[in-house]
């Protein structure tokens, strides 16, 4: 049962917004030196804040890093580990430990702490949106701890409180979504979209999150009202990559850059990257089409994918500048926390390869992090100290005066690790308050983590420095291992190279530090022995 909740006003904590986009690569924002995609929304974010060039997610796959983002833990320890895995919906979130502090929460767009299909009783279930039943049930609980909710559940399909809208608002769009509308002749999992941009999901985000927003007004504090925490969560640009007009026509794919990427570079990866079946699960079906580097792509189909690609990162772009007008007209800008993320990137064909997941190039791992709060820094500052998606809980926590435990006890705090009520236990990550603030320093290097479903016994454990990564797949005879000083592409691998063993004894002896520094340690302690 959540505790009661603390008399707490505006006045007292700041507000916190933090909106995510799924799938969106670092590299792929203005504010981070893309001279293509138009971001003025986001860039504006980083002028007025502060931006990290260094940031990772836990887990190139989008469950396993949400839940890091909201538990301050690796996946191995919350244990979302993979998609299509089932946590408890009482599982203590940052939301959790907000609200028992006082806060007004609340979620619209993709939550994803749940499973899409297969599981009728999950609130992310893909089906069964038409039903008024149905979605009235689904709102009438809380979201991990988030309590107001307009969910959008997948991708370009009418589910979640979206789809339920879409139905009853406006059902002859519904068809609209499905591919064999298109304004253009599809390729592969590209095509312009039918669907009115006032009907998109990411508008729907848009407009929901205005909508929240509208009983602020710093002019008048009423007495009731309370700080708010509102994840504003995109389903896009994950495929798949179908922009509505007049977005699909914004970028001539002519015009785009080939991925990164060069003949042959295979031949010194791991037997996946290449499709072949390594032993003992040769008789599983092990690979999908996305889950091996393919040498033989078409160019026009990779600019096309990155044309529509930036489409779907612009409308997100548009729609993040709606919420900060509304933030303006509120008078709230400067009292909330503005957080902008992505749950991991995206390959879009660079070394022949599309998605994440098992691919550990910085393109999937690594995710744009922006931070606008006046208080915390010099605006338009850049930080490029390796941060982690485990950072933010804790980041929070400590800006808002919430508890959270971590082991070993930070010095002074939560004695012996015991859990007080209303705390974020086990928290694993870093708060980014001291690196905000210009008056500490970051990672010595992050944690990455993934264990294919596609290839039992696949177990990837990265290790990201300033300088290496180093990919250990556990039980198997390869490895991966980059200077990105040398080859910031990561086009050879120097796994097997005899001048890099030393260096890779090293690195591994820091993987298994790390591994061991963050094993979960729940339950939470509750008595001293």
């Amino acid at each position: 049962m959540p505790e009661r909740r603390q008399s707490v006003t505006r006045k007292d904590r700041p507000n916190i917004l933090f909106i995510m986009a799924d799938a969106l690569r670092w590299d792929a924002l203005g504010c981070n030196g893309n001279q293509i995609v138009q971001t003025p929304n986001i860039d504006r974010l980083a002028r007025e804040g502060i931006r990290f060039t260094n940031a990772y997610t836990t887990n190139p796959f989008c469950s396993p890093a949400r839940a890091s983002v909201l538990t301050g833990r690796w996946p191995h320890a919350h244990g979302l580990w993979d998609n299509g895995v089932r946590i408890s919906h009482e599982t203590t979130t940052l939301a959790t430990v907000l609200e028992t502090a006082g806060y007004r929460t609340g979620i619209v767009g993709k939550g994803h702490l749940d499973v899409h299909y297969n599981a009728p009783d999950s609130p992310d279930h893909v089906f069964d949106w038409d039903d008024p039943v149905r979605a009235s049930e689904m709102t009438g609980r809380h979201y991990f701890g988030f309590r107001e909710q307009a969910r959008t559940c997948a991708h370009s399909k009418a589910a979640g409180h979206y789809g339920a809208w879409l139905y009853r608002e406006h059902p002859d769009a519904v068809p609209l979504l499905d591919r064999d509308r298109a304004l253009s002749e599809p390729v592969g999992e590209c095509w312009k979209s039918a669907l009115p941009v006032e009907l998109h999901s990411s508008t729907y985000v848009g407009d929901r999150a205005v909508e929240f927003l509208e009983p602020y007004d710093s002019s008048r504090y009423s007495a009731g009202q309370r700080p708010f925490c509102l994840w504003m969560s995109f389903p896009d640009p994950h495929g798949p990559l179908c922009p509505p007009m007049p977005f699909a026509e914004m970028y001539d794919p002519r015009e785009m850059p080939l991925p990164r990427r060069r003949e042959g570079e295979t031949r010194d990866k791991p037997p996946h990257f290449r499709g072949e079946v390594d032993s003992p699960y040769a008789d599983w079906r092990p690979y999908g089409p996305g889950q091996r580097a393919n040498e033989t792509r078409q160019d026009e189909h990779e600019q096309l994918k990155k044309a529509y690609y930036y489409a779907l990162v612009s409308l997100i772009d548009v729609n993040v500048g709606r919420v900060i007008e509304a933030l303006e007209r509120t008078g709230e800008l400067d009292n909330t926390l503005v957080v902008f993320m992505s749950d991991h990137g995206n390959m879009l064909g660079d070394h022949w390869t599309d998605g994440y997941a098992i691919w550990h190039y910085d393109r999937a791992i690594r995710v744009p992090f922006v931070v606008r709060f006046p208080t915390l820094g010099e605006a338009g500052r850049s930080v490029n100290d390796l941060i982690s998606l485990a950072d933010f809980a804790p980041t929070v926590c400590e800006l808002t005066g919430v508890p959270y435990t971590s082991w070993p006890p930070q010095p002074g705090q939560h004695p012996g690790g015991l859990a007080r009520p209303g705390t974020l236990p086990d928290v694993q990550g870093q708060s980014l308050l001291p690196l905000l603030r210009g008056e500490g320093s970051g990672r010595s290097h992050v944690l990455i983590e993934y264990e294919s479903r596609f290839n039992p016994g696949l177990h990837l454990k990265t290790l990201r420095t300033p300088r290496y990564r180093l990919t250990y797949y556990a039980g198997r005879p390869y490895g991966e291992l980059y200077d990105l000083q040398e080859d910031p592409d990561e086009f050879v691998n120097r796994w097997g190279d005899p001048a890099m063993q030393g260096i890779r004894a090293e690195l591994i002896a820091l993987l298994l530090d790390e591994v061991v520094r963050t094993e979960g340690r729940l339950p939470p302690r509750v008595a001293p022995n």
